[in-house]
């Protein structure tokens, strides 16, 4: 279940931006190669405090906002705001599903 800490156009608490913006740089990091188990981690992590930061008005710091413009893949469409970040990083997150289960599913059989 997801829950919006930041009512709409409202500050998040500052424990959960850090927190997603240490999430998402270590995504942005990882590895073609990655243990399977650390990236379901952080996309757990990502997608959960997504949801917290959905209405997060707050100004996401420019190294968070490259990473979320390179994570999401959107080129160059402004990003300024948590609650942007956050809605374009969990719809990106959504599309990755499909290829993160099979990967699972081979590492299962092997």
């Amino acid at each position: 279940m997801t829950y919006n800490i930041a009512a709409a156009g409202q500050h998040a608490p500052r424990h959960l931006r850090v927190a997603f913006d240490e999430a998402v740089e270590r995504f942005s990091k990882l590895q073609d190669d990655a243990n399977f188990d650390t990236v379901w981690t952080l996309v757990g992590l990502i997608h959960c405090l997504s949801g917290m930061l959905w209405n997060c008005t707050d100004v996401m710091p420019d190294q968070l906002r490259s990473n979320v413009t390179i994570m999401a893949q959107v080129g160059d469409e402004p990003i300024h705001t948590y609650a942007q970040g956050a809605r374009l990083v969990r719809d990106q997150l959504s599309r990755r599903k499909p290829r993160l289960r099979i990967k699972a599913l081979l590492e299962e059989v092997h």
